[in-house]
């Protein structure tokens, strides 16, 4: 069978709930739940704030390479899955401020978190100082937070959730509990890669 050149690839075909006013009704709720704002999504395309709300109520169409990256941005399984509402996931326990108390050391190892931070710097290809202005605190703050010990302070859930918007894909469970599985994959591997190669230096930059 002879076959043609030069077409763009088609949508594959999407069942729609019959409750959605619109194939695209739950991108929303995706991206809410990858932690990332609107703001940023337009960033990451490179297109207009008023173009991804568009996208997101249905008035402006969307390529299939466009797609696919959202539906690994966001974690769905294909794109299929953005038609339909996220799954929910548990809230993790976090401690509200840089306090820390014997209940949410047994919750929360801050060890393991001043890894996964470490890896998150890395995988930004950023210093800790540039790092620590982006997220509004001081640097000194933030060297606390990437301290392997469990006397060092849990970092504030308000100042994680800002790191999520600067990394996309970047989810809080990943930063308290370490769960890789709500990750896109490639951002997952990458994480784990750094995880296991890096050399324990908290002092980059």
């Amino acid at each position: 069978m002879r076959q043609s050149r030069g077409r763009p690839p088609k949508i594959p075909k999407i069942t729609v709930a019959p409750e959605a006013p619109h194939p695209w009704a739950h991108l929303k709720a995706w991206r809410e739940r990858a932690g990332l704002t609107q703001q940023r999504v337009a960033e990451i395309f490179s297109i207009t704030d008023v173009t991804a709300h568009r996208w997101e109520t249905g008035k402006a169409p969307m390529t299939v390479a466009n797609l696919f990256r959202l539906a690994e941005m966001y974690g769905a399984a294909s794109i299929q899955d953005l038609t339909m509402a996220p799954p929910s996931r548990p809230t993790p326990a976090l401690p509200p401020s840089d306090a820390q108390t014997p209940k949410n050391r047994t919750q929360i190892s801050q060890a393991d978190i001043a890894r996964r931070l470490i890896a998150i710097r890395d995988e930004m290809g950023t210093t800790n100082s540039e790092l620590a202005r982006r997220l509004g605190v001081t640097r000194t703050r933030y060297l606390h937070w990437i301290t392997p010990a469990e006397s060092a302070n849990f970092p504030a859930e308000e100042s994680m959730a800002a790191l999520c918007d600067l990394l996309p894909g970047l989810t809080l469970d990943f930063i308290y509990r370490g769960k890789l599985d709500a990750l896109p994959y490639a951002l997952a591997m990458r994480l784990q890669a750094h995880m296991e190669g890096h050399s324990g230096d908290m002092h980059h930059g």
